[in-house]
């Protein structure tokens, strides 16, 4: 499995599955500890997101690609 998976081109095959999204593994929640069974308990939330590149409308951007929201 590659390290890194570029998004898709628009009109270019299938979008690149991201896994977890920006929303998900565990990034927001943060820890606890119980010290008396010395377990670190980790909230972790998995959300996949279908990740693609546009062309922008020009008259809005002058990059080359956006993401599709």
């Amino acid at each position: 499995m590659p390290l890194y998976t570029p998004p898709r081109i628009e009109g270019a095959g299938k979008p690149t599955v991201q896994l977890p999204a920006d929303g998900g593994g565990a990034n927001w929640t943060g820890a606890a500890v119980d010290p008396a069974s010395g377990v670190l308990y980790v909230f972790s939330h998995t959300r996949a997101a279908s990740v693609s590149l546009i062309k922008p409308d020009p008259n809005r951007s002058d990059l080359n690609f956006v993401p599709d929201r």
